[in-house]
């Protein structure tokens, strides 16, 4: 044409004029059936893209009351990283199966959730609506001690191991869940930072498949942080804390979690589930004995019964993030 026709464009790489959505530079997401940014692809991630960490473990039912383990066993994932990722190609493992590699696009969205199922049919998996559909010939996970895995062929991207039919905090009918403040990877390999759904299925079971977990019990960032920004962290804070413990917001909880103490190194800051033996509740109670230091806080008042009742049943109840 000599001329260029009315409406002329000299960018040609719109893959769709019809929809406004679609478009290069569109915001792409995973497994929508859509390309949305025009390179030819429904995915801008997939598994090549994730690192250790980027996704989490976040509850596990091994052990189903209401309908039976073949048909009710199941878990899920979060995405703790910022892609939206096609997941194709991810490997899903547990002790002594073969595991199961995806085959199918299935995408999650950061802060998304993910269910994995041995049984997708809702009339007799116990009503959970299920992402994923797994083999369960080529996985299994046992009641009494496991481990579930999930990885690419570079490596695990995360994985929880139990011990027992109870040390995730889980039963029979409820599942085990990692407390909404502890979504890593790191955090989940705790045994304390898991505890039993007490959210009720229409099932009866309890659990959050696909949602948000359950709280488990209170976190530090509440009342206790409370009383260590009055009382402690104008010693314990900073570049250069006292004892090198820093007690600040954000900081607290990874200073004490099963860390030893550098006074009496027989006693964790903080032994979740025991604060008989924490050395912060027994400094906090000025029963650390002779050339141990002065009770908390040094220089001031000794904690009222009520606010050492607000630590304890912190430190009691699992001591969650």
């Amino acid at each position: 044409c000599s001329t260029a026709p009315s409406n002329y464009v000299a960018d040609d790489t719109d893959c769709n004029d019809s929809n406004s959505a679609i478009s290069p530079g569109a915001e792409e997401l995973a497994c929508d059936s859509t390309d949305s940014d025009c390179d030819g692809s429904d995915s801008l991630y997939d598994i090549t893209d994730l690192g250790k960490g980027d996704l989490v473990i976040s509850e596990v039912m091994m052990d189903p009351d209401a309908v039976s383990d073949s048909n009710g066993e199941w878990f899920e994932i979060y995405n703790a990283s910022s892609k939206s990722v096609d997941l194709n190609g991810l490997i899903l493992g547990s002790n002594g199966h073969s595991g199961e590699t995806l085959g199918v696009c299935l995408g999650i969205d950061p802060g998304d959730y993910l269910v994995f199922t041995a049984n997708d049919d809702l009339s007799t998996n116990g009503g959970i609506a299920s992402d994923y559909d797994y083999t369960r010939s080529q996985l299994q996970l046992s009641n009494s001690s496991d481990t579930l895995s999930i990885e690419t062929s570079s490596g695990v991207i995360d994985e929880v191991e139990w011990t027992s039919s109870s040390s995730h905090g889980q039963s029979a009918g409820v599942a085990a869940q990692v407390h909404t403040n502890s979504l890593t990877a790191n955090l989940n390999d705790y045994a304390s930072i898991w505890c039993g759904a007490d959210s009720v299925l229409s099932s009866g079971d309890y659990a959050t498949p696909g949602a948000a977990n359950s709280l488990c019990g209170e976190s530090i960032d509440t009342a206790v942080q409370g009383l260590f920004n009055s009382y402690c962290t104008s010693c314990h804070s900073g570049s250069s804390p006292s004892k090198g413990l820093d007690l600040s917001s954000g900081e607290a909880w990874a200073a004490m979690y099963l860390v030893p103490s550098t006074q009496d190194s027989s006693y964790d800051m903080v032994a979740p589930g025991d604060a008989t033996n924490s050395w912060l509740q027994i400094k906090l109670e000025g029963t650390q004995g002779g050339g141990n230091g002065s009770q908390m806080p040094i220089g001031g008042s000794a904690l009222s019964s009520s606010d050492l009742s607000i630590v304890e049943d912190w430190i009691d109840d699992g001591a969650w993030r």
